[in-house]
């Protein structure tokens, strides 16, 4: 009986040590209006026809030729989100070429390094990396922006953001996948031990 509770006591113990690991979340996030930050002070912008580079509205981090800014958030990111909201009737995401493009890059800024870009509705884009290891890390500084069929209410134009993170560290799943076998290894020697103990 003292075997099958120490059993069970160290089965335990390994699941704890993977519940006690700090959850990985997305975040996200809500912005309105024509400009502020996300939730780590990087700087997002709406532009109109009027003032925007080559006439083209658009939303962009931090702004459409406006350089780059710098992402200051503590975990990896795998996908890049925006759900626009509330915007004049009939206006939608755009992706006409040359100068309506879509685009998201992270340093070092190589072409082959850009953003893949979807929609899954005419109002919400989705960058995706061009391969696995080309992240949204920590510090990194990028840019991204998304043109518009035509201009936006500064007043009444809202949107939904959202940074897909990665998903918990493989090492954990792997560590209990070693741990918990070996816990019932022991448990299993020590009880043929005690079966073939001679008896006192």
């Amino acid at each position: 009986m003292g075997n099958l509770r120490v059993f069970w006591l160290l089965t335990f113990a390994c699941l704890t040590v993977l519940w006690a690991r700090p959850a990985r979340a997305d975040i996200v996030w809500l912005g309105s209006g024509e400009s502020g930050t996300d939730p780590f002070g990087a700087p997002w912008l709406f532009q109109n026809s009027d003032t925007a580079f080559q006439g083209v509205t658009s939303f962009g981090m931090p702004g459409r030729a406006m350089g780059q800014t710098r992402y200051d958030g503590t975990e990896s990111v795998l996908v890049v989100q925006f759900e626009f909201f509330d915007l004049p009737t009939g206006v939608v995401l755009s992706d006409f070429l040359p100068v309506n493009t879509p685009a998201m890059n992270v340093e070092p800024f190589l072409a082959a390094d850009l953003w893949q870009y979807t929609f899954p509705t005419p109002t919400t884009i989705r960058f995706t990396p061009p391969t696995a290891d080309r992240t949204l890390d920590p510090m990194d500084r990028f840019f991204l922006f998304a043109p518009f069929t035509d201009d936006v209410n500064f007043a009444t134009v809202n949107f939904r953001a959202t940074y897909f993170t990665s998903i918990p560290e493989p090492g954990t799943g792997s560590m209990l996948a070693v741990l918990i076998p070996l816990v019932a290894v022991g448990y299993r020697r020590r009880v043929r031990k005690k079966m073939i103990s001679p008896s006192a």
